[in-house]
């Protein structure tokens, strides 16, 4: 039994969702379905194919997308996966197709494609996109809104099985009557190395990422003004991902990075492979959303990944973050998105003895384990893939 997995990204581990399509892939094979992975090429240097862990992908090459009027982008990208799904037809006669990201999109070609074949689809669902989200001004942006609304409400309801990322996204399908599975982030825990220590002088605390506005990482910057001077001595705050510039966009003035230039270090963007490493360094990472359907929609993969690396992290709890993070046990639980409450967190880092923090860290590996690690799942997605629904 082989099983197709259709992605609107560059595979294999170019962002959080691509992560997800390969950890999600090594969980189906070992459930006995063995992947077929085909992503979305955007970039010249990402190749046509390629092997990741023993699991082969190839991409669409949609390199002339942007190039396009928008009107005609998506018909542009439906006959470019039709052709790749009628050659993986032919040579692999697959029985199950999950699809990624196609939120902005229609997938009734999926649905089409499967209903001739008589087979199933499965609809990877890891967000829920704010009205007032950037991407949907203008008017090109409405006509991106209704795409993602009729997703939501329509043709992901219409596909009858769901892998939602979070409780809130699998409580909504299962409302309408869909064959629904709760995965939040997975990764592969032998890929991460586990610290039990670390020997840092002061408290370092990073963050590894791109945050647009969607992390309030610059309500964690201002949290550092408000500590005293003592208190900032012990500390250093590490930014991988973004530079000063992004730091400005985001509501950070030149002066607060001058006043905080002995605490605060932005390296800029960092190759895929270190991050891990400078996580697994850091005492604590940071990770503060505001309580709003977006954030308790998705589930951020900087968590688990951080989790996995035994490096605890200093959060509010969105989403199902209750479940994994418990202030002094896990991590440290602020009581929201502000500066304020975030202040405080980075003061009971402060009081953390070293046997505390050691502690700490073999618990967020243990949780880690139990909870994020992709075959964690491998009885529960057994029983989700013998009760597919077909089209």
């Amino acid at each position: 039994m082989k099983v197709l997995f259709l992605a609107n990204q560059e595979l294999p581990d170019q962002s959080a969702n691509a992560t997800r399509i390969i950890n999600l892939a090594k969980l189906f094979r070992k459930c006995g379905v063995e992947p077929i992975l085909i992503g979305t090429r955007y970039n010249a240097d990402t190749l046509l194919r390629g092997k990741y862990d023993g699991i082969k992908y190839m991409h669409v090459d949609a390199q002339n997308y942007l190039s396009l009027p928008k009107n005609k982008r998506q018909k542009y990208l439906e006959r470019l996966f039709l052709e790749a799904m009628d050659i993986a037809w032919t040579q692999d006669h697959f029985c199950i197709i999950v699809a990624s990201s196609f939120s902005f999109q229609s997938i009734q070609f999926i649905l089409n494609y499967a209903k001739s074949k008589r087979i199933a689809v499965i609809y990877n669902s890891v967000e829920w996109f704010q009205k007032d989200n950037e991407s949907f001004y203008g008017l090109s942006g409405k006509i991106k809104f209704i795409y993602n609304r009729l997703g939501l409400l329509v043709q992901h309801v219409k596909v009858g099985n769901i892998i939602g990322i979070s409780s809130l996204l699998e409580n909504y399908y299962k409302k309408r009557k869909c064959n629904t599975i709760r995965i939040p982030t997975i990764v592969d825990k032998e890929k991460y190395v586990y610290v039990e220590q670390n020997h840092n002088k002061k408290i370092v605390i990073a963050y590894a990422g791109s945050p647009a506005k969607k992390d309030y990482i610059s309500n964690a910057i201002k949290a550092l003004l408000l500590l005293n001077s003592e208190e900032l001595q012990s500390l250093e705050f590490h930014l991988y991902g973004i530079d000063v510039k992004q730091l400005k966009n985001l509501g950070i003035t030149e002066e607060t990075i001058h006043i905080l230039q002995d605490i605060l270090f932005v390296h800029g963007r960092i190759p895929y492979s270190q991050v891990q490493e400078k996580i697994s360094s850091a005492d604590f990472t940071i990770l503060l959303r505001p309580n709003l359907r977006y954030a308790n929609a998705g589930f951020p993969t900087k968590v688990g990944e951080s989790m996995m690396c035994g490096t605890p992290v200093i959060a509010n709890h969105t989403s199902d973050l209750n479940l994994y993070i418990r202030d002094g046990d896990t991590g440290i639980v602020v009581d929201d998105e502000s500066a304020e409450a975030c202040a405080e967190g980075y003061r009971k880092a402060l009081r953390m003895s070293v046997e505390e923090k050691i502690k700490m860290r073999s618990n967020a590996r243990k949780e880690a384990e139990h909870a994020f690690y992709y075959l964690s799942y491998k009885k529960e997605m057994t029983e989700f893939i013998r009760s597919l629904k077909k089209q």
